[in-house]
C-alpha cells in the first residue's frame, strides 16, 4: 500500500483494487477518495456502493471516461462529485474544493443570468460537452464557452460538477431539454 505525505501534512494512500481499499478501511478514514470506476477485482456496478460502505464518512469523487448516463448513475449511487476524464484537470481541483467548502456556490444569482446563460448552464449541468451544447442551441463552441464562463462566475462555481450540484440540491437550473444530441 504506497503512501506519502502532501503539502499540508495530509496522507495519500493508493489502493489498486477494491479488496485492498476495503482492507485499508480498517486502518484509515480518509477525507477524500478519488475513485476510478473500474477496479480489477470488482463488478463495475458494485465498486461505488462497496466504497461507500467501507468509507461512509469520506467524500467520494468518481473520475471516469464513461458517458453522460453514467455520470448521473454515479451521483445517484452516492458519489459526492463526478468528473469526466475529458474535463481539464482544473475541473477535478474545483470539484474537490467545492466539496470541502472552499467556495460557496450562489444559487440565488440564477436570476442575474441571461436567458442564454441559463440555457447553457442547464445543458452543462446535465452533462453535455460544449460541442454538444453548441449543436443543441445552434451556436459555436466558443460562444457556449463564453456563456458558460459568465454563468459560472455569476453563480460562484468553478466546475460543471458544481453546476450539477446546484441543479440537484437547489433545483434552480430546471430540467435540460430531452432532445439534446448525444454525440
Amino acid at each position: 500500500m504506497p503512501a506519502g505525505t502532501v503539502g499540508g501534512g495530509g496522507s495519500v494512500v493508493i489502493a489498486h483494487s477494491l479488496s485492498e481499499a476495503k482492507q485499508m478501511s480498517k486502518q484509515i478514514r480518509p477525507d477524500l477518495i478519488l475513485l476510478a470506476f473500474r477496479l480489477p477485482d470488482s463488478q463495475d456496478a458494485d465498486t461505488l456502493p462497496a466504497i461507500r460502505d467501507a468509507f461512509p464518512l469520506s467524500k467520494v469523487v468518481m473520475v471516469t471516461g464513461l458517458n453522460n448516463a453514467f455520470l448521473q448513475w454515479a451521483r445517484e449511487q452516492g458519489a459526492d462529485a463526478v468528473v469526466s476524464k475529458a474535463e481539464p484537470f482544473d475541473s477535478l481541483v474545483s470539484a474537490i474544493s467545492d466539496l470541502f467548502g472552499h467556495r460557496a456556490p450562489n444559487p440565488s444569482a440564477w436570476a442575474s443570468l441571461s436567458e442564454r446563460e441559463r440555457e447553457v448552464a442547464r445543458l452543462a449541468a446535465s452533462g453535455l460537452t460544449n460541442r454538444q451544447i453548441a449543436a443543441a442551441i445552434s451556436r459555436s463552441p466558443n460562444t457556449v464557452k463564453t456563456h458558460l464562463k459568465s454563468a459560472m462566475q455569476k453563480l460562484g462555481v468553478r466546475s460543471r460538477v458544481s453546476l450539477a450540484s446546484i441543479r440537484e440540491n437547489h433545483q434552480v437550473l430546471g430540467e435540460a431539454p430531452q432532445n439534446h444530441p448525444k454525440g
